[in-house]
């Protein structure tokens, strides 16, 4: 639930229906479909059971759709595809698989148009067969025309994978990354603000100023203010915080903080 009083609020986004699902949500995702007024036009859901539902705004389910894993999914990405009215879906589990899905629309000659998902293919396994770390992070990063998806698991460890399954490198931050700055790779951490370097693959940290010794717990970056972010510490308070620079140099500065009630 996100109060009208809160950072988050939009008048254009504002609650209109509700979904009952027969299991328990794990995560949602806004898919990169957009209708004629550029506002968003499907939702995504995953559930304990490693299932994905897509509706609309008003509350209708177009898709339920099985991704192979049973494992709950913790964490959903998404990005348009080369191809008209297809978005590349990928879900990452409680047991620490990744799997990629493709979505498409369908337009029927009115206003109306069908929805089709199906299953691409497991882009990380673990290994053995045993059940890894939750992946708690999934993020694509674009270099000219090559995609890389980022994954952060639940030790804190960033993988980064090429679209065709390899994995490119992997590094393990001193602090846990919670949340990363869009179209950049710049992130903030529990204790700080990071960067990465893909060519290196070496991650660059620091404290983030004013935090004093607190450890935050939760990030999300500003929609329409990239570089500032809200949070919340293991002590209670809300906190607004700047990201400023690039992977080379980088200013991580809490400009306020509240106790909550």
């Amino acid at each position: 639930p996100i109060s009208k009083f809160s950072p988050f609020w939009s008048e254009r986004f504002q609650f209109v229906s509700a979904v009952k699902l027969d299991s328990d949500a794990t995560c949602i995702h806004v898919l990169p479909f957009r209708d004629f007024e550029g506002l968003s036009k499907y939702v995504a859901v995953g559930d304990e059971r490693g299932r994905v539902y897509v509706f609309l705004r008003n509350g209708d389910v177009l898709v339920e759709f099985y991704t192979r894993s049973d494992s709950p999914i913790t964490a959903m990405l998404s990005y348009m595809s080369v191809y008209k009215n297809e978005s590349v879906v990928v879900t990452g589990h409680k047991n620490g698989v990744i799997l990629m899905h493709r979505i498409w629309e369908v337009s029927n000659g009115d206003e109306l148009s069908s929805l089709f998902m199906e299953n691409g293919g497991k882009i990380v396994s673990t290994e053995n067969g045993e059940d890894g770390l939750p992946i708690n992070i999934l993020k694509v990063h674009h270099v000219g025309r090559m995609r890389y998806i980022l994954s952060v698991d639940g030790s804190g460890r960033i993988r980064v994978l090429t679209e065709n399954g390899t994995v490119f490198g992997s590094t393990m931050p001193a602090s846990k990354p919670l949340a990363f700055l869009k179209q950049r790779l710049l992130f903030l951490t529990e204790s700080g603000a990071g960067s990465l370097d893909l060519r290196s693959m070496k991650v660059k940290e620091s404290e983030c100023e004013g935090l004093n010794h607190s450890l935050a717990r939760y990030y999300v970056f500003d929609a329409t203010e990239r570089s500032k972010a809200y949070g919340f510490t293991s002590e209670g308070d809300l906190i607004h915080v700047l990201l400023l620079g690039d992977i080379m140099n980088f200013k991580c500065r809490v400009r306020s903080k509240r106790k909550m009630d």
